[in-house]
């Protein structure tokens, strides 16, 4: 009969673990492994090596036994395995993986899968099912943690504008920047989250950081160039999050990435409206206007319909709202936008 115990992850001594454990998910999946001489499935980990750090061990062996490259490891708990023999302990870590290659030659894992759910056949069936269901709660706790804490930015928007300067050039990539952190500014007002105004339009000021230098690399490069500016890692994640589905695998959970998501084709295409007027402003734009731009496929052909409709649904909004409410938060930066890019580039 094996018990299988769960523990803050300083209760146990570091000496004391033997194992990590490392439950990873790609994208909104769940990665699992088989070993080459076993049918069953099992959560990736291993045993602890002379020498290694125990987080050491967790990275180890997750790139063995996914080809992880890069990922985010979080502890979650120690957790201790009882037979008759005693307690042994191995700590769980939680991993969410940004980018995955192949295995290595010598390894001893067969596949790597990714599920949508634990799978019913597994190695461990009398440990690995806590140790699953824990980070399950784990995660939802932190998740409601995230949505009550109040956001705020590591970098001074100073400091952000003179990063997106650095790696964007063209007038249009800077307009559109702008446009879009005053889409989020009003947003954060809009929506209630007034005290992380700042947070939320930095993160729309640095969205595209990475698109006018690495279009090929578009939220793939932007971790590495934003981390070196000393930029909070839920701001990368946020600005990641925009391109889910299309060039990142980041989702966004939280309503300002939401919003992101939902507003940055949208802007394009509303300002691509706004040109083709008499006024060239969206001072005087309507509803019904850009409903017949949305509905015509060819116009502004670049700015994804379908982005757009899936924003509208993560918000849990009509079109309609997500139309009107842009059209005004644009409206509300539009004359700050054209001025602070004017000085940018005439003085």
């Amino acid at each position: 009969m094996i018990k299988v115990n769960l523990y803050k992850p300083d209760e146990i001594r570091d000496e004391s673990f033997k194992y990590a454990v490392i439950t990873a998910k790609y994208g909104d999946k769940w990665v699992f492994c088989r070993h080459k001489e076993r049918n069953t499935w099992e959560i990736p980990g291993g045993h602890r090596e002379p020498g290694e750090k125990i987080e050491e061990t967790a990275r180890r062996e997750l790139a063995e036994e996914t080809g992880t490259m890069k990922a985010e490891l979080l502890p979650a708990a120690a957790y201790g395995v009882v037979r008759e023999s005693g307690e042994t302990f191995g700590m769980l870590f939680f991993a969410r993986i940004h980018s995955m290659g192949d295995l290595p030659q010598d390894s001893e894992i067969g596949e790597t899968r990714l599920f949508d759910d634990m799978p019913g056949k597994l190695t461990y069936p009398e440990i690995q099912p806590h140790l699953y269901n824990f980070i399950l709660g784990w995660l939802n706790e932190k998740e409601q943690e995230e949505k009550t804490m109040t956001k705020k930015s590591s970098i001074s928007r100073e400091q952000a504008f003179e990063l997106l300067r650095r790696y964007n050039k063209e007038p249009f990539h800077i307009q559109h920047a702008l446009t879009v952190e005053g889409v989020m500014r009003w947003y954060a007002r809009e929506l209630g989250y007034g005290e992380e105004e700042e947070f939320w339009g930095i993160t729309g000021l640095l969205h595209d950081i990475d698109f006018e230098l690495f279009p090929e690399e578009h939220c793939k490069k932007a971790p590495e160039l934003l981390r070196e500016a000393g930029v909070s890692e839920d701001m990368i994640y946020a600005v990641c999050s925009h391109g889910y589905g299309i060039c990142s695998d980041e989702e966004p959970r939280l309503e300002m990435e939401k919003v992101l998501f939902a507003v940055d084709e949208l802007t394009g295409l509303i300002w691509s409206c706004a040109l083709m007027r008499p006024s060239k402003s969206t001072m005087d734009m309507e509803v019904k206007s850009l409903k017949k731009k949305f509905k015509d496929k060819r116009f502004a052909a670049g700015c994804s319909r379908d982005i757009i409709a899936q924003g509208a649904e993560r918000l849990g909004w009509e079109l309609d709202e997500l139309f009107d409410r842009t059209i005004q938060a644009m409206r509300s930066c539009e004359a700050a936008v054209a001025h602070e890019n004017s000085v940018t580039f005439h003085g």
